[in-house]
C-alpha cells in the first residue's frame, strides 16, 4: 500500500533508508583489484578483538559486536553456507566480504567494507572478486546484493547491475 511507510512509522519502526538491489552473473571476471592484498577465508573471528572490523567496526570483550558474533556462529553451521573473506595488508585486516551460498545456485554478498584509510586501492574489489570466484567454484551462477546508492558505482565496476530499489525499516511493535 502507498501509505505503508506511514503505517510502519506509526508502529515505531525506523526508516533506515533506501537500498538498491543488484545482481551479477558469475561468468568471467575481468576486475581483479589490488595485487598487494592477501585475501583469505576467515576461520578465527578473534582477530577482531585486536583489529577493527572493516564493516562492523570495533569490538571488545566488554562490548562485543553481536552481529559479528552471529556471523562467526553461522560460519560454523554444517552444511556450511556462510564464509567471511578478509583482505589483509601486512597481516592487518583492512577489507571484508561475507558470502552466503543459498539454494538454486545463488550467492549473496553482504558486509562489504574497507577501512577508510586504504580505500580506492583495489582492495575492496580484490576481496569481493575472491568471494565471487569462490561462489563460482561452488557452482553458483548468479550473485545478489543490496547496496546504498553511493556504493553502486563500486559494484557496477565489478559487474553488478541494478535491478530495483526498496526501503528498509527496523524495529516496531508487533500486534
Amino acid at each position: 500500500p502507498r501509505d505503508l511507510p506511514a503505517r510502519l512509522e506509526a508502529r515505531s519502526c525506523s526508516d533506515l533508508g533506501e537500498l538498491i538491489g543488484m545482481t551479477s552473473g558469475l561468468g568471467a571476471r575481468t576486475a581483479v583489484g589490488s595485487t598487494k592484498v592477501v585475501v583469505e577465508v576467515l576461520e578465527d573471528f578473534r582477530i577482531f578483538k585486536s583489529w577493527e572490523h572493516p564493516y562492523f567496526g570495533k569490538s571488545s570483550h566488554e562490548a562485543p559486536n553481536q552481529t559479528l558474533d552471529l556471523r562467526a556462529d553461522l560460519s560454523r553451521v554444517e552444511p556450511r553456507r556462510l564464509w567471511h573473506f578478509i583482505g589483509k595488508l601486512d597481516e592487518r585486516p583492512v577489507a571484508s566480504t561475507t558470502l552466503f551460498i543459498g539454494r538454486g545456485n545463488i550467492a549473496g554478498i553482504y558486509d562489504v567494507g574497507v577501512l577508510p584509510e586504504v580505500r580506492s586501492r583495489g582492495i575492496g574489489t580484490a576481496t569481493v572478486v575472491s568471494a565471487l570466484r569462490f561462489a563460482k567454484a561452488w557452482r553458483c551462477t548468479v550473485a545478489v546484493l543490496q547496496a546504498r546508492n553511493e556504493a553502486c558505482g563500486f559494484f557496477g565496476r565489478i559487474g553488478f547491475s541494478r535491478v530495483g530499489t526498496y526501503r528498509v525499516f527496523s524495529g516496531g511493535k508487533v500486534q
